[in-house]
């Protein structure tokens, strides 16, 4: 949890008995021999940013946007849209092009609620 004098921050489970993050919620993003893909220890080329990071990263601009309580929830990560990333279309031809990969996905589960402290 995260509270300052306007904000309060929490990662929530609803479901008694879960994890509060899924088994993939802290994979490291990286790249090897021009494929993109996550890890659970860096290996390649580590890019400095795991699954958790990018989700805070997207939660801080939604809250950025919001003006009220918000609830942002991730399941399961299938494309890097899924992590707030993106990579420009010609880097993905280029890799598309070389027969490689961009192989991001797991199971993340995670629940963060933010609400204004009156």
């Amino acid at each position: 949890a995260w509270k300052d004098k306007s904000i309060e921050v929490k990662v929530i489970e609803t479901e008694a008995g879960k994890k509060l993050i899924g088994p993939a919620g802290f994979n490291e993003i990286c790249v090897a021999d021009g494929t993109i893909y996550s890890d659970t220890i860096p290996s390649g080329v580590y890019t400095g940013i795991n699954y958790m990071r990018a989700i805070a990263m997207g939660v801080a601009a939604a809250i950025e946007n919001s003006h009220g309580e918000l609830t942002y929830q991730v399941k399961t990560i299938k494309h890097l849209s899924d992590l707030n990333l993106q990579i420009p279309e010609g880097v993905r031809q280029y890799i598309q092009g070389r027969q490689k990969k961009i192989g991001i996905g797991g199971a993340v589960f995670v629940t963060i609620k933010a609400k204004p402290v009156n």
